[in-house]
Formats: structure tokens, C-alpha cells, sequence
């Protein structure tokens, strides 16, 4: 029996963090994941509030095959 998820999972390509529409990239095929999101947010919200300048980079890592673990994403390393 496959492990259920217990994260909540949005499909609506707007979501609402802190009384903000955001516009996140969701679909019904394809969702996000609520918590993480709002985590997101809300490191984003403390950097913004002690510094002036926040540069944000996003970084993917995406296999073409699924996995039942995360060995293959443990073979990358950062220099």
C-alpha cells in the first residue's frame, strides 16, 4: 500500500498567504503544497522585515524518472 501524504494540497492557480493573493503554478493534474508554501512566505516575510535588499534564487532539481527515495537527489552535491 502506497504512504499517504498528509501535507494539504492546493490545485487553484491562486492561493491566499497572510491576506495575499499569490499566483502559484497549480492545476488539477498538478498541485503545491500548502505548508511549504506558507513556510516559504513567511522566511521571505522575516528577511524582508530586517533587511533592506533581498536577492531570492531558485534552484530545481528534477529527475525524469520517479523514485521511492531520495538517493539519486543525495548523489548531487553543492561546491
Amino acid at each position: 500500500m502506497p504512504k499517504r501524504n498528509r501535507k494539504k494540497v492546493h490545485h487553484s492557480r491562486y492561493l491566499t498567504i497572510n491576506n495575499e493573493e499569490l499566483e502559484v503554478n497549480a492545476s488539477n493534474k498538478f498541485g503545491v503544497f500548502v505548508p511549504i508554501l506558507e513556510r516559504m512566505f513567511e522566511q521571505l516575510d522575516i528577511c524582508f522585515r530586517i533587511h533592506k535588499r533581498v536577492h531570492v534564487a531558485l534552484f530545481i532539481l528534477q529527475h525524469r524518472e520517479t523514485s521511492q527515495d531520495n538517493k539519486v537527489l543525495g548523489s548531487f552535491s553543492m561546491l
